[in-house]
């Protein structure tokens, strides 16, 4: 399996490039390989950037690079989506009337549509069988399971970018309905709306078979 190119801003800090990522089974967690949390102390950035906001963006590096992944399917497009993101912030600040968590999500939303929806970018899903703590039963089993959780990503992958974006940032960040409104500056009932069709339609490409339920129910 190819190497995955850590972005420079994660590289320039002494950090060892680690092989691909890979959702658990409950969709919401990436393996134990995913790259260690980036020290933004040693960062460039402008001198008016506070050490309270390099902390927390140490902290929010992790759920940053979950939904870059959410976004791109991609390992590789996932760390320089991570590495943009980083910069800009860094770079440019946060506006004082909002949280740095949600206008981080938020910027890294918006350069993924800029940059990398318009090029595009859509390569093949790389995973790696992560080493798990639990005793697997059988190779069988595995295998199985490595088909599933491709299935679900690529799945992922099929709905539209908004409503990709919201259950990303509901089933894998864990955020509520109103945060996710105010990351994305949108009403609470639309992205109740969405989410209610991304779920739909989820169901429909892993169980084609199967009638969907409606979307009231």
């Amino acid at each position: 399996m190819r190497g995955i190119k850590i972005p420079k801003i994660i590289t320039g800090m002494g950090i060892k490039p680690t092989a691909g990522r890979l959702l658990d089974k409950s969709t919401k967690n990436y393996s134990s390989n995913e790259p260690p949390t980036p020290d933004l102390k040693s960062a460039p950035m402008k001198t008016d950037t506070s050490i309270a906001m390099k902390q927390e963006l140490t902290q929010l590096a992790p759920a940053l690079r979950r939904f870059a992944y959410s976004l791109t399917g991609s390992a590789a497009d996932a760390d320089d989506l991570l590495q943009n993101t980083l910069e800009r912030l860094l770079s440019r600040g946060v506006p004082e009337d909002i949280e740095l968590a949600k206008w981080a999500f938020r910027v890294c939303r918006n350069i993924w549509i800029d940059e990398y929806r318009a090029r595009k970018v859509r390569q093949h899903l790389n995973y790696a069988i992560e080493d798990s703590e639990e005793p697997v039963a059988d190779g069988a089993q595995a295998i199985e399971d490595q088909i599933a959780l491709t299935e679900v990503d690529a799945a992922m992958q099929q709905l539209p970018d908004d409503q990709r974006t919201i259950i990303s940032l509901v089933a894998l960040e864990g955020m509520s309905y109103k945060e996710v409104a105010d990351t994305l500056s949108i009403p609470t009932g639309t992205v109740m709306s969405r989410l209610a069709r991304a779920r739909i339609a989820l169901s429909r490409f892993l169980n084609p078979e199967q009638p969907p339920a409606a979307e009231g129910a």
